[in-house]
């Protein structure tokens, strides 16, 4: 488990390269904030936080996509470059991963 530096998970990969990598939640959650900030608004980024708490606690697979879906509906008209940015988090292949890490 890492803290979700990129340098830090591709010097990972290169070095073992079968190996799983999983990230801090509160790292991930915390990368999304300043990403989100950088990106929004005072009133975009509040309106944003409680979804993306509910995506970072996604209790199964099922949950979590629902909560993407619901999150891309509700924030893609002002929010595509966000959205774009968190799309390299959640792969629709690593779902079941994804998952598996929230619980962590």
């Amino acid at each position: 488990m890492v803290d979700c530096s990129v340098v830090e998970t591709e010097a990972l990969k290169q070095t073992f390269r079968s190996l799983d990598i999983y990230y801090c939640k509160f790292h991930v959650g915390q990368a999304w904030e300043r990403k989100m900030r950088n990106l929004h608004n005072v009133s975009e980024s509040d309106a944003m936080r409680s979804p993306l708490k509910g995506i970072l606690n996604a209790q199964s697979v099922e949950d979590l996509e629902l909560k993407w879906k619901t999150f891309i509906a509700m924030f893609s008209p002002f929010a595509g470059t966000f959205i774009a940015y968190l799309e390299k988090w959640m792969k629709p292949t690593n779902l079941s991963k994804w998952a598996l890490f929230l619980r962590s």
